[in-house]
């Protein structure tokens, strides 16, 4: 994104990062049975660090709202990104092989639309796709068929993590989850930054 900028643009770009919000709300999707481990006090997450400046330090509070197309997201940056996660082979089986699909592929649909950038978190190993319980007829298959469909069509990313059910490894995951959707977020607010300068170069 910044390669191409003449020296002087992206002295202006970096300025313009330090009034990036210095305080976000994680919004957490009530529905979520067994969301990440999120601490309960707000905590500081370290900025992308920017020469000739001072470090920059970001406030996350989780808090716990209704999303009609996802899991995580921020509230401040709705649509930069956006995390479906989906937990052990048993939920893999009942969202993408039953009736639940049709509600699955429709969220899916309204996240592609809305969110510039979509990650799908599967709290599964990817060695254990084949070796999901044949409870439905052809599910393994359907699972991975679902799955490459998001990704392939949807523009989802992906991401596996043996985490599900599991204390600190979730932790760790749930740190991958706010990196990623800051890093999501810190691109849409730069996007925002080079349409505003080219918007004052060619007013």
């Amino acid at each position: 994104m910044f390669y191409s900028l003449p020296s002087t643009q992206l002295v202006e770009v970096v300025r313009r990062l330090r009034t990036f919000p210095s305080s976000l709300h994680l919004r957490v999707d009530e529905r979520e049975k067994i969301p990440f481990p999120f601490p309960k006090t707000p905590w500081r997450v370290p900025m992308i660090p920017m020469i000739g400046y001072p470090p920059l330090q970001i406030m996350i509070t989780a808090v716990r709202e209704t999303l009609n197309d996802a899991d995580y997201d921020f509230r401040e940056f709705p649509l930069a990104g956006a995390v479906e996660r989906k937990g052990g082979s048993r939920e893999l089986v009942n969202n993408f092989t039953t009736p639940d699909l049709r509600r699955v592929d429709a969220a899916a649909s309204r996240i592609a639309v809305r969110r510039v950038r979509r990650l799908l978190l599967v709290e599964t190993p990817i060695t254990e796709l084949g070796q999901i319980p044949a409870s439905v007829a052809g599910s393994a298959v359907l699972v991975a068929s679902t799955i490459s469909e998001l990704v392939l069509e949807k523009g989802f990313e992906l991401a596996f993590s043996d985490s599900y059910r599991r204390g600190q490894v979730r932790k760790s995951v749930a740190d991958f989850v706010v990196n990623w959707l800051l890093a999501q977020s810190v691109r849409y607010f730069i996007a925002d930054i080079l349409s505003q300068l080219a918007q004052e170069k060619h007013p």
